[in-house]
Parts: structure tokens; sequence; C-alpha cells
């Protein structure tokens, strides 16, 4: 009795933690960005992929050449009137019901009902995203909003201001918030973004962390190598890129989904660079098949101090049901050996990170492109790779969500190897806790 007693004290929370995982919502939201991150990198892996995957049937292996020659983009559009107007009426009544004291963090998908034409947009715009559904990976909702400029800043996004009259006056900032957000919610699960657990970031010059990044660098440029410099004391809290106006390089957000929505953009900067992480891998492995296995060994990232550790191992490539799915991040693999204890790069893992770099940074690879105020661009952190160019505009901003969208498939082999996953990305977190300790 006793014995059968010790093994439910076990099991019990393991299964109600996959349950968790597998129905994100169910028995709790992924609120922490430890949480966030044990999900989005726990990517099911079945083996290697030695072949590449074809546009004709992955939209996901998408180059710019072949979004040139689509008839009509789409991955851009034209949100309608009535979907805009509908959206408009929803975030201004629920500003109004959680006037302050009450604020955005108590909204639930509980608190709104969308019409029928809206719920048949919205999940367009997700199976756009979704390679799993046949989507590229990324969508570009022009004119989803029409927001209050920041005085008179110049800025026209005739695509909004279209749908105005019907709309009603323009959205205040508050009430973007509540849009998007609603809209997140209605699109999947948002989740931690950051160590202070925010479920909707924003994306704004800081002038005193911008000061500090440049120091930062400096300080590492002088070190004379990027692995030999010992951090500071205060490593642990460096700080994220998206804190300053400089450019950004390739990178994916711990989330299936980000999603961005300008409230002000800067007149000159700040465009949005993508690249399809399918494509990019497609030519590595043209290029080298021998060193292609080095993108499925764990390599260090650096966690700029969230989740409570310097860095974590991460496996840039998961493959499995015959998807490809990535996480990259070029300045974060390569700041991680700032630290010490670190595990150093092999010799074909750092060619490896090399070789990934300079594919991605290949024009006829990247898509760049510019949102305006009330445009909003929703990207698969799976299978598209984001950048941004330096801008100058210290007004320029924008919201930002982290979604849960994916389950990984619902076939018992899938979730096997899902929860394998799982346990495999628990165990790396626990044994570089120890390390770091």
């Amino acid at each position: 009795m006793k014995g059968t007693l010790g093994v439910c004290v076990v099991l019990l929370p393991l299964l109600a933690l996959f349950l968790a995982f597998d129905h994100p919502g169910l028995i709790f939201s992924f609120n922490t960005v430890t949480l966030q991150g044990i999900h989005y990198l726990s990517r099911p892996h079945d083996g290697i992929l030695r072949q590449p995957l074809l546009l004709e049937d992955h939209q996901a292996a998408w180059t710019r050449d072949s979004l040139v020659a689509e008839s009509a983009p789409g991955w851009e559009v034209q949100v309608s009137s009535a979907d805009a107007a509908e959206l408009a009426s929803l975030a201004r009544a629920l500003a109004a019901k959680f006037a302050p004291p009450r604020s955005l963090a108590e909204l639930s998908a509980g608190d709104f009902t969308l019409s029928d034409g809206l719920k048949l947009s919205v999940d367009a715009w997700v199976r756009a995203t979704d390679p799993a559904r046949g989507g590229r990976g990324f969508v570009m909702l022009r004119g989803l909003a029409d927001i209050e400029p920041l005085g008179d800043d110049g800025q026209e996004n005739a695509t909004a201001q279209a749908a105005a009259q019907a709309a009603g006056p323009p959205l205040t900032a508050r009430e973007a918030e509540f849009l998007f957000y609603a809209l997140g919610l209605t699109m999947g699960l948002p989740g931690a973004q950051n160590r202070k657990s925010e479920l909707l970031g924003h994306v704004r010059l800081d002038r005193a962390a911008a000061s500090d990044y440049r120091a930062e660098n400096r300080a590492a440029a002088g070190s004379g190598s990027a692995s030999s410099h010992a951090p500071s004391s205060a490593a642990s809290l460096r700080v994220r890129q998206f804190l300053t106006d400089e450019r950004i390089e390739w990178h994916c957000d711990a989330a299936d989904l980000v999603g961005l929505l300008a409230l002000h953009q800067s007149q000159h900067g700040g465009a949005s660079r993508l690249a399809s992480s399918v494509s990019v891998y497609n030519e590595f492995l043209r290029r080298r098949p021998d060193l292609v296995d080095a993108l499925y060994q764990p390599w260090a990232l650096d966690t700029r101090g969230d989740g409570g550790l310097r860095w974590i191992p991460v496996q840039p490539v998961a493959a499995a049901g015959g998807l490809l799915r990535t996480f990259w991040h070029r300045e974060y693999f390569r700041t991680a050996h700032e630290y010490p204890e670190a595990p150093a790069w092999g010799s074909r893992e750092f060619e490896a990170y090399e070789l990934y770099n300079a594919i991605a940074d290949e024009p006829a690879l990247i898509l760049e492109t510019r949102m305006e105020r009330g445009d909003a661009l929703f990207t698969s952190n799976h299978v598209v790779l984001h950048a941004r160019t330096a801008y100058s505009d210290e007004r320029r901003h924008l919201l930002r969500l982290w979604l849960t969208t994916e389950d990984y498939g619902t076939g018992l082999a899938l979730k096997l190897r899902a929860w394998q996953a799982r346990l495999r990305t628990l165990g790396r977190l626990v044994r570089a806790k120890i390390t770091q300790r």
C-alpha cells in the first residue's frame, strides 16, 4: 500500500505537468518565462533531416524570389473594414469594462466573443503562420487598427484610415493594448516574455538600457575575443536588445508565435527583416551535408538573466513529423561563451554557427518590410528568423505578444516524442543549474 502511494505521489505531479503542457490553459498558463521556455524549447525530434524540404510541399520553404513571384502577396493581408470595426468596438468596450483600478492582466478569453466572420478571419491568420497547416510561417495584417498618432508625427497609414469611418475615432494606446491582447487570446495562449512575467510587452527605446548595452559591447570588444571576456557581476542582468535602438540580428523568440502591433513607427529605420529558417537549412544542407549534425547538438544560449540562469543548453534544430523547427539567436549563442562555466564550442559547432549566419545574411533569402501605425505582424518562431534594422526615432513603440499555438500533433507517436523532448529539456536545465551554482 505504501509503495503504491509513493508511486502515485511521484507520478501524479508528472502526469499533471505533461497534461498542462499538452493542454495549455487547462491547468496553468505559461505565466513565467521558465514555463514558457520549457514549452517552446521542448520540440519533438525523431532524427536528423538529410533531405531538403521543397517549396511545392512546404510553403515555409520560401525565398525572396518566391514571394515576389506571387501574383498577390499572400503574406500581406488587408484587414477588412468590418473586421477592423468589430475589433475597435471590442477594444473600447473592454478598456471601459477594465477601467482602472482594473487592468489588462485580468482579461481572459471568456470576457468577450467574436462574430463568426471575425473568427474565420482570425483562423485564416493563424493558419498562415502554421507550417503544420500549410502556412508559410508569417502574416502581415495591414490596417488592423486605427490608432491615435503621437502628436503631429507626420505618419499616415492610409490602410488603417480607410476603415476609420466605420470603426469610429482612432483608438487610444490603452484601447489598442486591449485590442491586441484580446486578439492574442483568440489566436493562442499569451506567455511570459521576461523575468517580470509580462504577457504584453512594449518594444521601445530605454535610453539607460541602450547605454548599458553599448558599454557592454565596448567592454567585450576591448577584451580581444568574446570567448575570453569575463562577465561582470551584473552579467546576469545584461540588456536585451529590444530595449535599444540598435540593429537586431537574426533570432527567434521563445514562443510558437510572436506578434507585433505598431503604435508608432520610426520615420527612419526600424524595418522588419524575415528569412525562412527552412530555406536557410536547405542551403546549409546543400553546401555542407557533413556539418549538419552539429545543428542538432545542444549549444549554450545566453538568457540575459531570464529564468534564473545565465545560460541554458538549446538544440538549434529539431525535426519530427515531416516538419523542421529551428531556434536561432545569432547574438545570444555568441555571448553565452563569455561565461567561463559555459561549455565551449567545438570547432564543428562554431563552423556551423558561422555558416548558418552567412547563409541567413544572403539577400536572396531576405524579405525586408515596414510596419506602419496600426499594422500587425505575426511570425512563427519555428520556421522564420526575424531581425530589425537600427532606427533613430525614440518614439518608436510596438506592442508584443508571445503566443503558444502548437501542441505538436495529435498522434500518440508525436505526443510521446513531445513528452520525451520535455524530459530532455528539463534534464538539460537541471544540469545547467547545477553547473552555474
